[in-house]
């Protein structure tokens, strides 16, 4: 399993600014055997601004980074209380490429 982690600066659900205080995106992958990339699955966690509770249903995510990149998607709203959200990506995440899982290539000696 590989995966990273991004701290989120904005996340916007359907169209809406949640208003996030703490957010983190997880992406992660698992290579079913060596040199065969598995599929890329991500997750979002967010505390945002009371608000109301995001329906259980499919939804369309953009989230900005910290360092100032853009990704976005669709996701599958998992629990949502109003204030904390968990969304867990239902496809690909545009602006995130696999290979960013993929080792480093080794430094010349």
């Amino acid at each position: 399993m590989r995966s990273t982690r991004f701290i989120v600066e904005r996340l916007v659900v359907d169209g809406r600014d949640l208003g996030v205080h703490g957010c983190s995106l997880v992406v992660a992958r698992s290579d079913p055997r060596p040199g065969e990339p598995g599929p890329v699955d991500w997750e979002v966690i967010a505390t945002t601004r009371p608000g109301p509770r995001l329906p259980r249903a499919p939804v369309q995510v953009e989230i900005r980074t910290a360092e100032g990149r853009t990704l976005a998607g669709a996701a599958l709203v998992v629990r949502s209380d109003g204030h904390g959200h968990v969304l867990r990506g239902g496809g690909p995440l545009a602006g995130f490429a696999s290979t960013e899982l993929d080792d480093p290539p080794p430094r010349p000696s």
